[in-house]
């Protein structure tokens, strides 16, 4: 199927799907999302290890389900509809339901992590392992 690029980094668009939005765009409300989609997420390195930031409105920390396997971190959980079942929306973009996200970590990482969740973000650390870590070394002057 022709694809084309909604946005760098975020799902596809079908070619048909993105012509029709063109002539009807209120008949055709983001039919590309994937699962992935649910969740916006930021990730960096840190000296410590890498930081993972997911967005996660209305989830609490008894709903999420996270798990690390060699260099593949997996978040499950479920994002809950905030209005009442059968509400008329006129405009929808927020996305609900179950999702399962995993990416691939830059490199294995120790048994240490650190989460929290605040204000709906949840906020991961992973730690590297001492052996890879940076080492200040101190050099010692000889008179």
């Amino acid at each position: 199927m022709d694809r084309i690029r909604a946005r760098e980094g975020r799902s596809m668009v079908p070619l048909s799907n993105a012509n029709q939005m063109i002539e009807h765009p209120w008949s055709v409300v983001r039919p590309w999302l994937t699962r992935d989609d649910l969740l916006s997420m930021s990730m960096y390195e840190s000296e410590e290890g890498v930081v993972v930031e997911v967005s996660l409105p209305g989830v609490s920390a008894e709903d999420l389900e996270i798990s690390v396997m060699g260099d593949t971190l997996t978040l499950k959980g479920e994002l809950a509809r905030s209005a009442p079942e059968g509400a008329n929306y006129m405009i929808q973009e927020r996305s609900y339901g179950r999702f399962q996200r995993s990416i691939q970590l830059p490199g294995v990482m120790s048994d240490r992590v650190d989460a929290t969740l605040e204000k709906g973000v949840l906020r991961l650390v992973l730690f590297k392992p001492k052996e890879e870590r940076p080492r200040k070394i101190q050099v010692k002057a000889i008179q």
